[in-house]
């Protein structure tokens, strides 16, 4: 029983690179059929899931609150950073990052992939009017905002 257990499921990954690895090779859909997988950057770390619905949903958001969990995240992985949109006054989870720290520049790099993916995916900025988060400042500091003149 033990081998056709190990036939259904792949052996768990001993590294980060591992994780990446075997993350590349799966075709990860959610229960509707969206590719739920957009960023597996195996320079900077960082593995962004969301769908392209999820962005275009951010992207229509005026309020994201954003967190970041570090007691339930993978191994491997110092945090889960989460975007979350306002839809009809409730808050939902639209995005998930796992962030390899909590660094500034790390911060300011997922923050380029979500800009990056919303563009690409949606053909739309993603530049919040109002950002809520409930820790360190650091992440608000890193995402830019669009200034108007005027």
């Amino acid at each position: 029983m033990h081998r056709a257990r190990l036939a259904r499921h792949p052996t768990l990954p001993k590294s980060i690179e591992e994780t990446q690895n075997a993350i590349k090779n799966m075709d990860i859909q959610t229960n509707t059929g969206e590719f739920f997988l957009f960023v597996n950057d195996e320079g900077t770390k960082i593995i962004m899931f969301s769908t392209v619905s999820n962005l275009q949903l951010l992207c229509d958001s005026q309020r994201v609150f954003m967190d970041g969990t570090f007691k339930s995240c993978p191994k491997f992985y110092f945090q889960v950073f989460t975007l979350l949109g306002l839809k009809n006054n409730v808050y939902i989870p639209l995005v998930f990052l796992l962030l390899p720290g909590k660094t500034k520049s790390i911060y300011k790099q997922a923050f380029q992939h979500v800009k990056s993916q919303c563009s690409s995916l949606v053909g739309k900025e993603f530049y919040p009017s109002e950002v809520f988060a409930d820790f360190e400042l650091d992440p608000i500091h890193t995402q830019p905002h669009k200034h108007h003149n005027g």
